[in-house]
């Protein structure tokens, strides 16, 4: 077997034979016959998440697949959430198929191979008022049929809970971090522990709104339903131009359950501020007809904007605990990158 690479960077080989030959025999299912003589070539898609592209190549003919590492929880959330929860609520067909998995022995990581669903994101396409339309139609039929879903309950212990809990429990494992982190001493320059200061100050203003939030959650927050976790504009994948197919939804390794506005927010943030009521009245609408309603602006950006903290409270818990037990040096940039989120947080949703 030949193996290529696309563009600078580790081949599936050079990583593990086994994932290579796992890939190996997907894209021979796939094309019905042995593709081991033919040009496999591999393309590196996001360095950090470790996702690439294989294809098997002959003449004209090609098949492709998408391998990703994941951590054992995270695969074993994408595993619920495509073949457990999906389906549950009809919507099994919006996620591209398992196509094999591969479990190298002593790592903690498995390598799962999926149907590969494109590049053409509804990030390159925010602009198409119909992709947009009909992405947003497929979240609210996400969030309307998970919600008060039996399943809700396993989303939330075997996915990721991001309710409140998420909100009070990362802050405060957060803030207890970051004084280790001080605390550790060694050489770290002074602007880092600017950094780790002002951190900490962002925090404490947090936990001291909180019963304010915990408040708004109880009126306002709405039923707990199923979540994708990771609603990047990047992970949804329109049908191609002429197709007439469904949106597709990739990457279910953060799925859980929570409060609409986790998902919520976390896409309205993918457009520009003056794109944004365009494609919650979008929502409202789609959701308004089964009788939902969401919160006003106000109290609804508040929801928001807690999500939008949780998140970066947990960027920050994984990045203290790289730092304290693998004095990992990247951690310290991310921190840097995490304070910046904190000073430009707006409304997610633009007040007149």
């Amino acid at each position: 077997m030949h193996v290529t690479a696309a563009r600078p960077a580790a081949t599936l080989a050079a990583l593990d034979p086994s994932v290579a030959a796992e890939a190996v025999r997907v894209l021979s299912q796939l094309a019905g016959r042995d593709v081991a003589g033919w040009r496999i070539e591999v393309r590196e898609l996001r360095r950090t998440a470790r996702v690439c592209r294989v294809r098997a190549v002959a003449g004209a003919t090609t098949h492709s697949a998408i391998v990703k590492r994941l951590s054992l929880p995270r695969a074993h959330r994408s595993i619920q959430a495509t073949q457990r929860w999906l389906p549950a609520v009809g919507l099994g067909g919006v996620a591209p198929a398992l196509l094999g998995a591969v479990a190298l022995p002593g790592v903690a990581s498995v390598w799962h191979l999926y149907e590969d669903a494109g590049d053409a994101t509804l990030h390159g396409r925010r602009a198409d008022s119909e992709e947009v339309a009909a992405a947003v139609a497929l979240v609210a039929a996400l969030h309307l049929r998970g919600a008060a879903h039996p399943l809700v309950p396993e989303c939330r212990a075997e996915g990721q809970d991001f309710g409140i809990r998420y909100f009070l429990t990362g802050l405060g494992d957060a803030r207890r971090l970051l004084d280790a982190l001080r605390g550790a001493g060694g050489s770290r320059p002074g602007a880092l522990t600017r950094v780790l200061d002002d951190l900490c100050r962002y925090l404490d203003a947090l936990l001291a709104d909180a019963p304010r939030r915990i408040r708004a959650f109880g009126e306002a927050a709405g039923p707990e339903t199923m979540l994708h976790g990771d609603l990047w504009t990047t992970n949804l994948v329109p049908s191609p131009a002429g197709a007439g197919g469904p949106v597709r939804l990739i990457d279910w390794d953060r799925a859980g359950a929570g409060p609409v506005t986790y998902d919520l927010s976390t896409l309205l943030l993918r457009f520009p501020p003056a794109e944004r009521g365009l494609v919650l009245a979008t929502y409202r609408e789609a959701v308004g007809r089964a009788g939902w309603r969401l919160p006003p602006p106000g109290e609804l950006n508040l929801l928001c904007d807690t999500a939008e903290c949780a998140r970066y409270a947990d960027r920050i818990v994984e990045c203290a605990i790289a730092v304290l037990q693998d004095d990992a040096g990247w951690a310290y940039d991310v921190l840097v990158e995490v304070l910046r989120w904190f000073e430009a947080l707006a409304p997610v949703i633009p007040e007149a």
